[in-house]
């Protein structure tokens, strides 16, 4: 599980403008009348890369999606984004593997 999280958080860190912000799971705790009872706010962490760099790299994820190896994440109408991973099983006279996928939507703004 902790390197799932850590694909997640290292994905965000290209995708999100370039801004990394503390981890959260819960965004508001409200009580049974629907009153805000407390709310996390985000923590800007760092900046990463730049916006502009950030939005190029979502359109090649957006890519691989639309017309590369993620293309079974396509989805007509939606904007998706992701990227694809193989990795080889060992023993490797074995011919076994993992193939992982990790993506965002909408692609633009995630």
């Amino acid at each position: 599980m902790l390197i799932w999280y850590r694909c997640c958080q290292r994905i965000v860190l290209f995708i999100n403008d370039g801004k990394y912000y503390q981890p959260h799971i819960v965004k508001r705790i409200e009580s049974a009348n629907g009153e805000v009872v407390k709310e996390n706010s985000p923590v800007l962490v760092r900046q990463t890369v730049t916006a502009s760099t950030s939005k190029y790299l979502r359109k090649y994820l957006e890519n691989t999606v639309e017309l590369g190896t993620a293309h079974k994440a396509y989805i007509e109408g939606y904007s998706i984004a992701g990227k694809t991973g193989t990795a080889q099983k060992i023993p490797r006279a074995d011919l076994k593997w993992v193939i992982s996928f990790i993506g965002h939507a909408p692609a633009d703004d995630p």
